[in-house]
């Protein structure tokens, strides 16, 4: 997705991790840092990245993460420089696939932890029935960037969407699965 302006995640029910690219122009391996610049926010419930880390489909560190920082204002990008992109999330509570950190990934990646831990919205039990989560990133310091997005949930097949305020995207999550393996598994959307 390119776009001047992100008027990202109005609504979406399970939690993720974002990250923000400048000019992402080839796949990535697992395992190398991406080369370009990039953003990354961690929702942190039993899901820590440590600044060190390296997560994600196009491998970063210095993700900025709930728990360890909760940095809002001026994220870092990947070299550590501060930004201007400001963050801004809610949801009706955060919760986790198991209570507990699960380690890395046997690649040396954190992307078993970075899927772990997620934003929690309705419909539920609890009241009120029906939640809705928001993330939204702006002063995105980049004119080109894609956003990735990294979902998941206590159960697999939970719904939900993202837009950017021109497309929806849809998804269901995987629950579990995503983080069982020794390796975390990611799944497009499209």
């Amino acid at each position: 997705m390119k776009s001047k302006f992100c008027k990202c995640w109005k609504s979406a029910v399970a939690g993720f991790a974002v990250l923000v690219m400048a000019d992402i122009t080839h796949a990535q391996t697992v395992t190398n840092p991406v080369p370009n610049l990039a953003i990354s926010w961690n929702l942190d419930d039993w899901s820590t990245v440590n600044p060190t880390d390296l997560a994600g489909l196009a491998p970063a560190t210095n993700w900025v993460d709930t728990y360890l920082n909760n940095i809002n204002l001026g994220l870092p990008d990947n070299t550590g420089a501060t930004t201007t992109m400001d963050l801004g999330y809610s949801s009706y509570n955060t919760y986790q696939v198991y209570s507990y950190h699960l380690g890395y990934d046997a690649n040396g990646t954190a992307n078993r932890e970075m899927l772990n831990g997620f934003l929690n919205a309705g419909p539920a039990a609890w009241s009120p029935p029906v939640t809705n989560t928001y993330v939204s990133c702006t002063n995105i310091p980049y004119l080109q960037y894609d956003v990735v997005v990294y979902f998941n949930s206590d159960t697999s097949g939970r719904h939900a969407s993202v837009d950017n305020g021109a497309t929806t995207y849809y998804f269901s999550t995987m629950g579990s699965a995503a983080v069982n393996g020794a390796n975390a598994l990611f799944v497009p959307t499209i």
